[in-house]
């Protein structure tokens, strides 16, 4: 587009929907807080700081690892089973009914991933699968949703979340959703589609 700046697609030389000029444009752009600017905005963001503190107890946490290995013990205590801190790499893994969830703290991403392993993916029959578990991630599985884990060639449940601001109320939801789609539907998609 001529006059665009690269990779915006937007023409500068052009009027700005109510604006009458580029000038009038910036002088809004000014005045608009960061959060509510347009996409092509020439204004330095200002990198947003995560909150690693539970809403409930009002404790703050350095990091997200703290943050999640105080909630793991918390699940601990009240499931009354021991549970791993997470490694040097974030991980650790727990037990819930005959699902086995992977607990992975992606700190460099900001997110918390949840993963547990279903069955491996069948030889056949991909579209038939794969259209069930999308029609069971539609609505049946809650927070989480199955997905295929290439590396493995598994399906798995998984359901991810940000770091900031998650509270124990909602990893504890997470973990319990996680363990009851795949111990609900782990025996029930092998049986249906194993080989």
């Amino acid at each position: 587009m001529p006059g665009a700046e690269p990779g915006l697609g937007v023409d500068r030389g052009r009027r700005y929907g109510d604006w009458a000029s580029r000038e009038a444009h910036e002088a809004q752009e000014r005045d608009t807080p960061l959060m509510c600017q347009t996409a092509y905005s020439r204004r330095a963001k200002v990198p947003i700081m995560p909150i690693y503190a539970d809403r409930a107890s009002g404790k703050s946490y350095p990091d997200a690892r703290s943050l999640v290995n105080a909630y793991l013990v918390q699940f601990g205590e009240r499931a009354a089973a021991a549970i791993d801190p997470l490694d040097e790499g974030g991980y650790t893994q727990l037990r819930r009914g005959s699902a086995r969830i992977g607990i992975n703290v992606l700190e460099d991403h900001g997110v918390l991933l949840l993963v547990a392993p279903v069955m491996p993916v069948p030889m056949t029959g991909h579209e038939t699968l794969f259209r069930r578990l999308l029609e069971l991630s539609f609505l049946t599985t809650s927070d989480a949703a199955f997905a295929l884990d290439t590396h493995r060639n598994e399906i798995v449940v998984r359901a991810l979340r940000r770091l900031s601001g998650l509270d124990y109320e909602e990893f504890e939801d997470l973990l319990d959703t996680v363990g009851r789609v795949t111990d609900d539907w782990d025996d029930r998609l092998r049986a249906e589609f194993a080989q």
